[in-house]
């Protein structure tokens, strides 16, 4: 597992949002115009694009586009997990948002989740909820580990209703839509990035919680993805291969030896 590099110093009150792009430049813009739209000063908000070596032309579409943003081009595909952790060790805020490239933001979704974490010390990852793109059916309310290290959504394609509105300490926030303390995520060394992506979230969040760093799902931190329009990039057979390949990384890195061996 890569260390954080050193960061800019952080500023108070100051949310760096990440969005990790690969020849998604349009999915990419529209993300970042919703990011615009939301309840939340825009002179407290950095925005980031990691651009994982697209070869599309995709960083000269986003900074004509979107001038104000900073654009990272990473040089290699780095995988989700590789993305997401050189955005934040570019980040400057004190809180760091990562939010898919096909995904787009509700109003509220920073200012809720800024709010649960100055409600409480004890919250190092706010879960934000996730629906369709249209808002109806459920893609993200908690999820849970089985014993071969499978991270699952139980709920998924589930129509959305008021039993999913309480919140609550979760095991891991989908990588889709979450926020971290920049100091916490720094302290677990970010996204493990053997996963490359897929299970990274879980892993990261099963390790904050075996350091007593709480996850709290804040379903009026809210976002609207289109499920899986990124892997479709890379073809059925590498997601059934890093599926299968980073859940039990998942349970290796993260069971005691006593227990692995149970399990296995």
């Amino acid at each position: 597992m890569k260390s954080i590099s050193p960061a800019p110093p952080q500023e108070q009150g100051l949310v760096s949002v990440v969005i990790v792009n690969y020849r998604g430049a349009q999915d990419t813009i529209t993300c970042l115009q919703g990011l615009r739209d939301i309840n939340w000063p825009a002179d407290q908000l950095e925005l980031i694009v990691v651009d994982n070596d697209s070869g599309d032309g995709s960083a000269e579409l986003i900074r004509a586009a979107a001038p104000d943003v900073k654009v990272i081009e990473s040089g290699a595909n780095l995988g989700f997990a590789g993305g997401c952790n050189l955005g934040v060790a570019k980040a400057s805020g004190e809180f760091v948002a990562l939010i898919n490239s096909d995904a787009r933001p509700d109003a509220e979704w920073i200012s809720e989740a800024v709010a649960a974490f100055r409600a409480d010390r004890g919250v190092a990852c706010v879960a934000s909820k996730v629906l369709d793109w249209d808002g109806k059916l459920i893609d993200y309310v908690g999820g849970f580990v089985n014993f071969t290290g499978q991270g699952y959504k139980l709920e998924v394609g589930w129509p959305d209703s008021e039993d999913f509105s309480e919140p609550r300490d979760v095991l891991f926030a989908t990588g889709s839509a979450a926020f971290f303390r920049v100091d916490s995520f720094r302290q677990v060394g970010g996204f493990d990035e053997q996963y490359f992506m897929f299970f990274e979230d879980v892993d990261l969040g099963w390790r904050m919680n075996l350091r007593g760093m709480r996850v709290r799902y804040v379903p009026t931190s809210l976002v609207y993805h289109r499920h899986h329009a990124a892997i479709s990039k890379f073809g059925s057979y590498r997601e059934r291969y890093l599926l299968e390949r980073n859940g039990l990384l998942t349970i290796y890195k993260n069971l005691s030896d006593e227990l692995l061996g149970k399990v296995l």
